[in-house]
């Protein structure tokens, strides 16, 4: 842990206005829970994961009160992100099989799980991982975020550094991204969380009309949505119904 550590710290050394916290043992899911609400940018886990096959269930191995290990599964580290309101930007999971995803469902896996639930940008480990090679990934990849914009660019830098050490599990690293620009930094990142029409609601939903009549856009109707606009969205051709 403490070569992880000093990694990430000679990784992040010459970013200003950079603030790097670490949660010591007993690491608990409620005691990450507490931490986050204290409103970060990026969540690094580095620890044991699995996936089971049999039950389509990925989980972290975390600790509980008194320090022993503990099997936290998915959905209950995703429950918990979702509660925060505003998630970090990005996840970083290096846990191996925390990227697997199930055969007959590729929405099955607790990193496609995570950006359903509103994290821009999740990094995980879709087969076992060796300690080098996520020693090797952590600071080239979160380093690489603050220097550019564009979050496809850190995350093939990072893999081609692996191919080069000819690392043999270069391609078990996988990001699953919810944001259409790729720009973890941009508006579209600073938008999770909002209610979209909230401060101009006639015009919003009077252009998203609009573009429901051309054939441009097919919203799903959950069952808070209500009034005039709505309903009169609810008639028009091409509509998904859903919860």
């Amino acid at each position: 842990m403490a070569l992880e550590r000093k990694a990430l710290d000679d990784a992040f050394a010459g970013v200003k206005d950079l603030k790097v916290d670490y949660l010591d043992a007993p690491v608990t899911l409620e005691r990450l829970e507490e931490k986050l609400r204290e409103g970060y940018h990026v969540l690094h886990f580095l620890g044991h994961g699995a996936f089971s096959a049999k039950r389509e269930q990925a989980a972290l191995y975390m600790q509980d009160a008194d320090g022993h290990a503990k099997r936290v599964l998915d959905e209950e580290l995703v429950s918990m992100l979702a509660r925060q309101g505003v998630q970090p930007r990005l996840v970083f999971l290096a846990a191996c099989q925390s990227a697997t995803r199930s055969s007959a469902d590729a929405f099955l896996g607790l990193g496609p799980k995570l950006v359903s639930v509103g994290v821009p940008a999740v990094v995980a480990m879709q087969d076992f991982v060796t300690v080098e090679t996520a020693r090797k990934l952590a600071p080239r990849f979160t380093s690489g975020c603050w220097s550019t914009a564009k979050w496809t660019w850190p995350s093939t830098k990072a893999r081609s550094a692996l191919l080069t050490a000819g690392r043999p599990d270069a391609a078990v690293p996988v990001l699953f991204m919810r944001l259409k620009s790729g720009q973890l930094w941009g508006e579209e990142a600073d938008a999770r969380g909002q209610i979209l029409g909230a401060k101009n609601p006639r015009i919003f939903w009077t252009g998203l009309i609009r573009m429901i009549q051309q054939g441009k856009c097919t919203p799903i109707i959950g069952p808070g949505v209500h009034g005039r606009a709505a309903h009169a969205a609810r008639g028009r051709p091409g509509l998904g119904h859903g919860t």
